[in-house]
C-alpha cells in the first residue's frame, strides 16, 4: 500500500497521507508532490540540496516542507529525483534531496502552494493521517 494517495479536488489537487511518525507523513507528502510533478523526461539526479525549516506545529512543517519543494521547482527550476534523508518532529525538519535543474524537461503539473484549507493531522496508535491540499 502506498504512504500517499493522490485526490482530485475541485481546480485542486489533494494529497491524501499514512505514515508511521510525522518523517514518514513528510516523506509520504514531499513523494506524492514529486510524482504530481512527473518531470518528462526525468532529470538525471547530480546535486544535493539541504533543506532545515523550523515551523510552529505540525501543520506548519507539512505545508512548510511542500511549499519548500513547490519554491525549488516553480521559482529555482530544480527539481528533486528523490529524498535521500528526512527527519521530521517537534524540533523542525533537515532533509537531504537530490535532483538536478529542470533543463528542458517538462512538468505534468504546475502546483502553486500547499494551503491549510482543511488541514488537520491525526495521531492515533496505528499512526498519522492527512489530507493536504494543493493550489494548482
Amino acid at each position: 500500500m502506498s504512504p500517499y494517495e493522490i485526490v482530485g479536488h475541485t481546480s485542486e489537487v489533494a494529497l491524501k497521507l499514512q505514515a508511521e511518525d510525522e518523517s514518514g507523513l513528510c516523506r509520504a507528502a514531499g513523494e506524492g508532490l514529486l510524482a504530481l510533478y512527473a518531470a518528462n523526461p526525468a532529470p538525471q539526479a547530480t546535486e544535493t540540496r539541504e533543506v532545515s525549516l523550523e515551523p510552529k506545529d505540525s501543520e506548519d512543517l507539512l505545508v512548510s516542507w511542500l511549499n519548500e519543494l513547490i519554491f525549488l521547482v516553480g521559482t529555482k527550476r530544480w527539481v528533486p529525483v528523490r529524498i535521500d534523508s528526512l527527519e521530521a518532529g517537534e524540533d523542525g525538519l533537515k532533509a537531504t534531496l537530490t535532483g538536478a535543474p529542470l533543463g528542458e524537461s517538462k512538468l505534468a503539473l504546475e502546483i502553486k502552494a500547499a494551503t491549510f484549507g482543511g488541514l488537520k493531522i491525526q495521531a492515533s496508535h496505528e499512526g498519522y493521517a492527512a489530507t493536504v491540499i494543493l493550489d494548482v
